[in-house]
């Protein structure tokens, strides 16, 4: 299953590369025996340098600085205990091993009237991958650990320059959720609950890059 969504990520990255017209921002989500695989993308107007910072300033905060993170990268994504009358979460703080190159998340997620699952540790190794084309940056999140949550997960974010000043986001998710939540997320539900932030988040980093991009304007 991993294989197949990075070969369609490479697919779609090539498709790009030589269409005549770029897709507007899209998303959609598939799903199959338990997984579900959510592909979303928008246009991003910012030279490589800029997009490649943003990335690594992502990758970076949230290791260990997740209250800077959300007041860009994860903000309007509702990971801190808003209410939803699905499933709320409460992303609380991440600390960062340089030894194993391995970032812990502490998470409450909670089904309102039913229960909250307090302290899950979220383990993660969030790296930016070797040997790309030239113009893409990529950055890899594999989840090894979320006991009662996730079962197995992981996400490609993707940006591919068209030029110099304009490129793709892409973002590729595959997860399945532990047997509790398994039962409990259908296909609606997780439209409904989880398809939207990933969009969010690809939004965001658009929205960044976008701002660092601008001409600063000189003080009066």
């Amino acid at each position: 299953m991993k294989r197949y969504g990075w070969l369609l990520s490479w697919w779609w990255c090539g498709t790009l590369a030589f269409a005549g017209n770029l897709p507007a921002d899209t998303i959609f989500t598939t799903y199959d025996r338990g997984t579900f695989t959510t592909h979303c993308e928008v246009a991003v107007d910012a030279p490589e340098a800029v997009t490649a910072a943003v990335m690594n300033d992502f990758m970076r905060q949230y290791r260990s600085q997740l209250d800077s993170l959300f007041a860009w990268g994860l903000k309007d994504m509702g990971l801190r205990g808003e209410g939803d009358e699905l499933i709320v979460y409460n992303l609380k703080r991440s600390a960062y091993d340089p030894a194993t190159d391995l970032t812990t998340g502490w998470l409450d997620v909670g089904v309102p009237g039913l229960l909250t699952l307090r302290d899950i540790e979220v383990v993660g190794h969030m790296y930016l991958a070797d040997s790309v084309p030239p113009g893409e940056t990529v950055v890899q999140y594999d989840i090894l650990r979320a006991t009662g949550f996730i079962k197995e997960a992981d996400a490609t974010l993707r940006v591919v320059h068209t030029d110099q000043e304009h490129a793709r986001c892409t973002l590729d998710m595959r997860v399945r959720f532990g047997w509790f939540f398994n039962l409990f997320v259908s296909k609606k539900v997780y439209r409904k609950n989880l398809e939207w932030r990933f969009m969010q988040l690809a939004d965001n980093l658009r929205e960044e890059a976008t701002r660092r991009s601008a001409p600063s304007t000189p003080p009066e």
